[in-house]
Order: structure tokens, then C-alpha cells, then sequence
């Protein structure tokens, strides 16, 4: 996995693991109790044993540093390189092939426009997550693509970052120095960012709760106040009332399914989906690339949309006849597993 994780995940498909969910292989190939099936797959039974062998391997393997004052950084430093290339404040809804083998990207200025406005291209990538794109008004294509953009196993996560005045963990007799600490209350994990307040005024930013799953349902379809008034609750059941005194008031709350943007968190393929999806995603939809974290093999991981966008670029510069740049730039990201 570490020299090449692609290919790696081409021999797990060849022995037949992306057929396994991991509590049917604990419980059926193992022959595990109930119970102990149950604890071993920690309530992640019904996803495919991939995401186990490569969240763990990356867990395990990697060096981690925090991006200062937040990971929003990454791509705030695009911005000044993009200039007036980017559409923003419009949301695509619509795609559709025309007459003359081009394909129109379409959006309403306003939901009840009856109208749609229109921009046509000779190659599309689309990068939306198909969560999203799920609910565009779609052309005709090949049945794996739909069936894939339509039944993509997508997987949720809930945030809510809490300001206190000062950061008290890191004081007293058992401090408190970056990291996360995992319990079994409502808000799941608590996050300790290393980074000091932007302000530099002494308060500090706590990751108050990052909880994945079905629970994160469940909180997100909280009213804001109480999803927020349950996390301190057990910060405080964690930390003592110093949390309460010190809490400042100010907070953000992130949920996935309720960004409009993303409608999900991430990929979390159920088993199958791998092998039957994957080799569509190699293959052109009449001038349509998908691209995103959700059709790469690394789910969840920044990583993997970035690598997911080479591969897009690639197909579309071989397509065109421009072989030999399409291997420049595989050599120039050092990105063996794509074989031109």
C-alpha cells in the first residue's frame, strides 16, 4: 500500500474483499459471535473492508501537521491564482448533450425561474459530489454512471467548534496539548487545535464535537442552539464547569447533509459499489469526467480529490490526441498509477 495504493486496491478487488462488508466477513468468513462482530466493527459493520485497510493503514503510517488557523487556508490560497475564472454564486442543475456533441451546463438565476441559463462546453469535469448531482436534471448515459450517481453510498459527519476565553486545557494537573480525545457521549470525539486564536488575545477554539454515522443524522437535524447547548454539556461533563464559565458564546456548527453544496461528508461505498463503479469512472460520458474524493479510492481524504482531478485532466488531454502532455503531467505529479 505504501509504493502504490491503487494497485493495491486492484489486488483487493481480484481476491474478492470488495464483496465482504466487514461485520459479514467478522460474523460469516470468521465465524465471530454476534457480540463480538458487532464490537469488532465498532458500528461501521455495513461498509466495505477497504475503508477499514486504508483508514487504518494512513492512521498508522502518516506524519500529521496542522494547516495554521484551519485547513479553509488550502483553498483560500487559490483564490488569488483563479482571478475571474470561477463562476461563483451559482449552482449548476442541469446538464444536457447537444445537437452538436458539446454539453450544456445549466442553472436558474433564482429557484422558480422557469428559465435556465446556459454555457456550453466541448469537455465538462464535474467535481460535485454525486450526492449533489443526484439531483440535477441529467442527460441520458451509460447505466453504470447513473446507477453509480444515484446510488453511491454517502457517509455524515457533525461539527461544532466552541470559543472560550482562555485555552484552559492546557492548563492544570493533566494539560492538554493538541490531539483528540474520543469518549462515548452524544458529541463523539473532542479536537484540540494546536493554533492559537487569530486575534492572539489568549482564547483558544475547541472542537466541541466530530461524530460521523447515523448519530451525526440525529444531530444535525437538532435545532442549532440545541446541538450546540448539548456539545458544551459535555464538555463540561468532561472538563468541569471551567468550560461553561469560560465558553464565550461564539461557535460554528457544520453538518454535511445540511450543506447544500455537498449534501453528504464523504464517499463510504457499501460493498460492491468498488468493483461494479470504479471502471466507469475511467471511461469519458460523451464529453463528461466525474472527479471528486467519491470516485477515487481514498474516501475522505483531500488527497484523493486532488488525485481524482489529475486522473480527469489526463482523459480528457488523451482523448484529444495530447499523449505525450497527458504523461508530463503524470511524471510532474508523480502519479504512477495512471498507466498511459
Amino acid at each position: 500500500m505504501a509504493e502504490n495504493m491503487y494497485a493495491a486496491h486492484q489486488m483487493f478487488l481480484d481476491r474478492g474483499y470488495d464483496n465482504w462488508s466487514e461485520w459479514g466477513y467478522v460474523h460469516n468468513k470468521l465465524g465471530k459471535s454476534l457480540n463480538v462482530s458487532a464490537l469488532a466493527t465498532e458500528g461501521g459493520g455495513a461498509l466495505m473492508i477497504w475503508e477499514r485497510v486504508y483508514f487504518d493503514f494512513i492512521i498508522a503510517t502518516s506524519l500529521w501537521k496542522t494547516v495554521d488557523q484551519g485547513l479553509n487556508r488550502i483553498a483560500e490560497a487559490f483564490k488569488p491564482l483563479l482571478g475571474n475564472k470561477v463562476q461563483f454564486n451559482t449552482m449548476v442543475s442541469k446538464l444536457a448533450f447537444t445537437d452538436d456533441n458539446k454539453v450544456a451546463v445549466q442553472w436558474k438565476s433564482s429557484p422558480f425561474d422557469p428559465n435556465y441559463q446556459s454555457k456550453t462546453y466541448d469537455r465538462v469535469i464535474v467535481s460535485a459530489p454525486f450526492s449533489v448531482v443526484r439531483t440535477w436534471h441529467l442527460p441520458k448515459m451509460s447505466y453504470t454512471i447513473t446507477k453509480a450517481i444515484r446510488t453511491l453510498k454517502f457517509s455524515q459527519a457533525c461539527k461544532v467548534a466552541l470559543e472560550f476565553k482562555t485555552r484552559f486545557w492546557e492548563y492544570g494537573d493533566r494539560p492538554i496539548f493538541g490531539g483528540c480525545t474520543s469518549t462515548d457521549l452524544a458529541s463523539g470525539k473532542a479536537c484540540y487545535p494546536p493554533y492559537r486564536h487569530p486575534d492572539g488575545d489568549g482564547r483558544g477554539v475547541m472542537l466541541g464535537n466530530y461524530i460521523s454515522g447515523d448519530m451525526a443524522l440525529s444531530l444535525s437535524a437538532m435545532n442549532e442552539e440545541d446541538h450546540v447547548a448539548l456539545v458544551l454539556d459535555n464538555m463540561v461533563e468532561i472538563h468541569g464547569e471551567q468550560a461553561r464559565q469560560q465558553f464565550t458564546g461564539n461557535y460554528q456548527r457544520y453538518c454535511g447533509n445540511l450543506d447544500p453544496y455537498a449534501a453528504c461528508s464523504w464517499a463510504a461505498p457499501e460493498p460492491g459499489q468498488h468493483s461494479l463503479f470504479s471502471p466507469s469512472y475511467f471511461q469519458m460520458e460523451q464529453g463528461l469526467v466525474f472527479v471528486g474524493e467519491h470516485t477515487d479510492v481514498k474516501h475522505a481524504w483531500i488527497s484523493a480529490a486532488l488525485a481524482s482531478a489529475l486522473r480527469g485532466v489526463v482523459m480528457i488531454l488523451v482523448e484529444a490526441g495530447h499523449v505525450d502532455d497527458a504523461r508530463k503531467l503524470v511524471r510532474h505529479w508523480d502519479a504512477p498509477w495512471l498507466d498511459i
